[in-house]
């Protein structure tokens, strides 16, 4: 666990102020993702002075002595430009939060009340970063990025409809709980770690979506993020189906 009890400690501090500003403001399901967003930004800077500051024609989340932190609760797909301006100012740090413990309760929209809330099965890891690091792929190899993967407990709240399919959900506020670990994403060893260990030496996409029990659209992202970095390279071919090799280099 890279994370200390000190650090859970200022964690649970940055939600309880992120609440309050949520309630101040009219409650859950009013502000979408906002109570994540502002917690992990009094997290990774408690000095509000330094929270959204102008960089050339964007706004950063923090700018500080340690340079420009981004926090993403949402996709990367227009993350690009921003990087574009930022990266050439010097550090830059994108937080990307990751629910490896995850809570579920319904919102009623017309009374506020809340359901009982449930366990979600579903647990984020590191590795579920690719997804959206597929976005950014040009600027992942940049010294000046590191990224951040904070793993959290969440509770998500959600109300029935808002989708096309019948018995659909939309998610409306998720609210940390904790901070369970951290993962950083700075050099080829780091991005090389979220390989599943289950691996063989040699592999078909088929067999990095069963090690990793993530799906073929996931896998095909992954690995060619993975390829862009170098952790991994093509190696051949079985009847229609890429090989793939850990890359050593």
């Amino acid at each position: 666990m890279s994370v200390t009890e000190n650090d859970r400690l200022r964690f649970a501090a940055a939600v309880s102020a992120a609440e309050a500003r949520v309630r101040a403001a009219g409650g859950i399901g009013t502000l979408g993702e906002r109570t994540l967003h502002a917690a992990l930004k009094l997290y990774y800077e408690p000095d509000t002075d330094l929270h959204e500051v102008s960089v050339g024609r964007y706004v950063a989340d923090i700018k500080n002595a340690d340079g420009i932190t981004e926090i993403q609760t949402r996709g990367f797909s227009s993350l690009g430009k921003k990087l574009d301006a930022f990266l050439p100012e010097g550090q830059v740090t994108v937080v990307y939060p990751l629910a490896a413990k995850k809570w579920i309760a319904m919102l009623d929209p017309e009374t506020g009340t809340l359901g009982e809330k449930h366990r979600s099965p579903k647990k984020e890891k590191p590795l579920d970063a690719l997804w959206e690091l597929s976005f950014i792929l040009p600027h992942l190899g940049d010294a000046n990025l590191t990224v951040r993967l904070p793993m959290l407990e969440v509770l998500e709240f959600r109300r029935r409809g808002g989708r096309r399919w019948k018995n659909s959900t939309t998610r409306l506020e998720r609210l940390p709980l904790d901070l369970i670990d951290e993962a950083v994403l700075r050099t080829k060893d780091d991005y090389r770690a979220l390989l599943p260990a289950e691996l063989p030496a040699v592999f078909t996409a088929a067999d990095f979506a069963k090690a990793a029990k993530r799906s073929k659209n996931f896998t095909q992202k992954a690995l060619k993020t993975l390829c862009a970095l170098g952790v991994t390279a093509r190696c051949g071919k079985v009847q229609n189906a890429y090989l793939y090799r850990r890359s050593e280099d």
